[in-house]
């Protein structure tokens, strides 16, 4: 019981406070929330892309979408990893660009010009 109230007054102390309200991101409302648990297509670049709910390369009528898993014992599962190291699976030469950071910014153009948020869920598991 403590520990909840300690947690309440932090979080209303935070909530005050002008810095934390100025980093703090807006929500679009309302908020339609889809998440990827697994890539359906390993075809193609393409393919991933739209495993992975890549405006252009999947129907979407979602603005939150959450990448699956990471974990503290294993880190990065599921289509984390492809976030997280995207070359290993889209290749260097893929249209997405061949980096690491140019693949992740590709998608990351992508998501935000359609108005799209994104995350990685924490402590799931597969």
């Amino acid at each position: 019981m403590e520990a909840t109230v300690f947690l309440i007054w932090i979080l209303i102390s935070c909530i005050q406070s002008q810095r934390i309200l100025q980093i703090m991101p807006t929500v679009n409302y309302p908020i339609r929330f889809a998440y990827t648990n697994r890539i359906t297509d390993w075809t193609n670049p393409e393919g991933l892309a739209k495993s992975m709910g890549v405006p252009g390369y999947s129907n979407h009528s979602y603005n939150y979408i959450c990448f699956t898993f990471w974990t503290c014992g294993i880190g990065n599962t599921d289509t984390a990893i492809l976030w997280n190291n995207p070359t290993n699976y889209f290749g260097t030469y893929s249209s997405f660009g061949s980096t690491d950071t140019e693949i992740r910014t590709n998608f990351k153009n992508r998501y935000a010009s359609a108005g799209i948020k994104i995350m990685v869920s924490a402590f799931g598991s597969t």
